[in-house]
């Protein structure tokens, strides 16, 4: 059973005895299993992956996953609004 912890520097990921482990030996079908978790707020706006994070933009919330949240900039989310 593997776990997926969030750190700060990212995520981690633990084997099933509680040991770090690199995510490139994890099985595929675990990994899907603990990235696929769906978000209540719903997915991404450019990737339509599980949204962790929001903005507040044009008087519109706007949900994220964590790579778009940092790499994106206000901008930029707005143009991708506009489309």
């Amino acid at each position: 059973m593997y776990k997926k912890i969030k750190g700060r520097g990212g995520f981690r990921y633990l084997d099933g005895n509680n040991r770090f482990i690199a995510k490139d030996k994890i099985p595929k079908e675990e990994l899907d299993k603990l990235d696929g978790v769906p978000s209540p707020m719903g997915g991404c706006i450019f990737c339509d992956k599980p949204a962790v994070y929001t903005r507040f933009i044009n008087l519109q919330t706007i949900v994220l996953c964590e790579e778009h949240y940092y790499s994106q900039t206000v901008g930029q989310i707005a143009h991708k609004l506009r489309e």
